[in-house]
């Protein structure tokens, strides 16, 4: 309860959806204290639909447009090893591999 933000003004369901075991809602909660989306697990407990897990759902920060591609050290780091083709034809890229 402590990551909620307190004391909360608006709240709103963006999606449910079933699982096999229950149910999956996302709410959207907006207090003084900011903003939260709240991943919430629902399952039946004794006839009544029941809470039993909660996470807040991270963002990652949207990249602006052209800052999509990777450097050559972000790939490396990433595990995607070294980018190919780098402005060069795929069979330049493979005669060099050859030699």
């Amino acid at each position: 309860m402590a990551m909620l933000p307190m004391p909360m003004t608006e709240a709103s369901i963006e999606s449910i959806e079933s699982t096999p075991t229950g149910y999956k809602a996302v709410l959207h909660l907006v207090g003084e204290g900011g903003t939260l989306r709240l991943e919430t697990r629902w399952k039946d407990r004794d006839g009544r639909p029941t809470i039993v897990e909660a996470s807040r759902v991270h963002e990652e920060p949207i990249k602006p447009v052209g800052e999509t591609e990777l450097t050559e050290g972000e790939h490396l780091r990433r595990g995607r090893g070294k980018p190919m083709l780098r402005g060069r034809k795929p069979m330049d890229v493979l005669a060099s591999r050859a030699t």
